[in-house]
């Protein structure tokens, strides 16, 4: 998480995440990680097949995906801002 707050501060507003669903968590957790540190969902893209790999595969069963769940969507997220504060750098 602090490699997200580092590039907050650093100005990253814009990111793309798989939306990898498993059996303990239908809405997928990368989404849900992002959007408590100020991202908002602009844009879903299903992910096409013919971009598939076996590093997708293992990566997403590693999370508790599997096949019959569908393939991933990929959100695009942009940063809104946090409710609670700014993010300063401390120098």
């Amino acid at each position: 998480m602090w490699m997200m707050l580092k590039g907050i501060e650093e100005g990253v507003s814009v990111l793309d995440v798989f939306d990898v669903k498993s059996a303990s968590d239908s809405t997928g957790k990368l989404p849900k990680i992002y959007g408590t540190l100020g991202f908002q969902e602009v844009a879903r893209i299903p992910f096409d097949p013919q971009y598939l790999t076996p590093a997708h595969i293992v990566a997403w069963e590693a999370d508790g995906w599997t096949e019959d769940l569908g393939l991933p969507d990929i959100v695009v997220m942009k940063w809104k801002g946090l409710n609670y504060g700014q993010i300063h750098r401390s120098d």
